[in-house]
């Protein structure tokens, strides 16, 4: 018997915190389900695989190439599917390719679909109305977003929606920070998380937990921003990342939280292809001793696409030494994930030709020099000296501290004083008399 369902309730709405759903209540996703008359028996899949010579096997090849497959796939599918090979594949096929024209796939995503399940023609086109309304009302896909869905796993076309429905409760129980808009972004790049079974997403997502993210706000972070985690193989796929970052590299259960809360993307990432590379990198830079103190520090930093950069500038713009470079990026790992351009380049100008820093001053205290924000630390703090007359002032004095240490023990001065200064922009009438 097949199941007909009927949306009775779906109380996902909930106040917000931040941007995040914070449930007082757990949201439930109810399904009415009814018998219905029974389906046609679902064709069976196996069979040997064709004569190369057979017409009809011809036949499919010839129309899986006219839908823009490529030979490889066009050559596979039939193989892959033996029930695809008749002589009427053009005809038979028509009304799923048409259904899936009438909501607005494009010829490439039409055959992005067969490609990915070429079962789709033997599927009762009335299981596929249902599905969508689940996929519009629960899931929620906005309409303009369905079409990628579709074309990326058809399989959400035929899934079944009991399943489909824990799936969604789930992942709301597991993560009860999660926004709606987030939940619908999880789907919307992940859609075949609603395939899989509820009692693996709880398993994958408990992995994660354990592993050292213990805030459901960082949770549901990382389900967002690497929904892929919900749908790996837990011990074959997420415990080999896992694994890697606290057996191999020896990282904390701390450590590894702030990593996956920051950079959650390490879950999607091969360790082989990624992963290693990226902390042999950093090995390479701040020596073997010092990476897991470098990570704990910034732990967004195995997240820079190219760390190298700010690596060059240090050696090649600002003249330091490979010895001095490595005490740079240990004392102050954050260097790496600034911009050359937007950053530290500005910056050190400032500093070092306005302020009068020297190449010394940058590797004695460069946190002080290369972290501190230019235009709310660096210029308002020097434009208040020195028109106060305060121009002898040691550059690492002035960087260092919060502004209420800067005030008793640089500036002399009251703090309000300094703040008004500061909120009343008058720090940027003394640079542009200057200039």
């Amino acid at each position: 018997m097949a199941f007909v369902y009927k949306l009775s309730r779906i109380s996902l709405q909930s106040p917000r915190n931040n941007g995040m759903a914070k449930c007082t209540r757990r949201p439930r996703v109810v399904f009415h389900c009814s018998a219905a008359p029974a389906s046609p028996e679902k064709p069976r899949l196996s069979g040997k695989c064709p004569n190369e010579a057979d017409p009809k096997r011809e036949v499919a090849v010839k129309f899986f190439l006219s839908l823009g497959l490529s030979t490889e796939a066009s050559l596979r599918l039939p193989a892959r599917l033996p029930k695809l090979c008749r002589s009427d594949l053009p005809v038979f096929a028509e009304p799923t390719l048409a259904f899936l024209r009438s909501h607005g796939l494009s010829p490439r995503q039409v055959a992005r679909a067969v490609r990915n399940a070429p079962q789709i023609f033997f599927r009762p086109r009335e299981e596929f109305a249902p599905r969508i309304e689940f996929l519009e009302n629960v899931a929620r896909i906005p309409k303009d977003n369905l079409k990628s869905v579709i074309a990326k796993c058809p399989h959400v076309l035929w899934m079944d929606l009991k399943n489909a429905g824990m799936v969604t409760e789930t992942v709301i129980e597991e993560c009860p920070r999660i926004s709606l808009k987030t939940l619908s972004e999880v789907f919307l790049r992940v859609p075949q998380v609603l395939i899989v079974r509820p009692n693996h997403i709880s398993a994958n997502i408990d992995s994660i937990r354990q592993a050292g993210v213990s805030d459901a706000a960082g949770l549901s972070r990382i389900i967002g921003k690497a929904p892929l985690a919900l749908v790996y193989d837990t011990k074959k796929n997420l415990a080999k990342r896992l694994d890697y970052l606290s057996g191999e590299l020896g990282f904390s259960k701390s450590t590894i939280g702030k990593i996956l809360v920051s950079t959650p993307e390490i879950l999607e990432w091969s360790v082989e292809k990624k992963i290693k590379p990226k902390t042999a990198l950093l090995q390479s830079l701040v020596g073997d001793d010092h990476v897991a103190a470098v990570i704990e520090t910034v732990p967004s930093i195995l997240g820079v696409n190219d760390v190298l950069d700010p690596v060059l500038w240090l050696r090649d713009d600002v003249g330091l030494s490979d010895k001095q470079v490595q005490k740079v990026l240990r004392e102050a790992p954050a260097v790496l994930t600034y911009s050359v351009v937007g950053n530290l380049a500005p910056k050190w100008t400032f500093i070092h030709e306005t302020m009068g820093a020297t190449v010394e001053d940058l590797v004695a205290a460069p946190r002080e020099v290369l972290c501190a924000n230019l235009q709310q630390r660096a210029m308002p703090r020097y434009a208040f000296l020195a028109s106060h007359g305060k121009r002898d002032v040691a550059v690492i004095d002035v960087l260092r501290g919060s502004d209420a240490e800067f005030c008793k023990e640089v500036a002399k001065c009251d703090a309000q004083v300094f703040r008004s200064y500061v909120d009343n922009d008058t720090y940027l009438l003394f640079f542009s008399r200057l200039m």
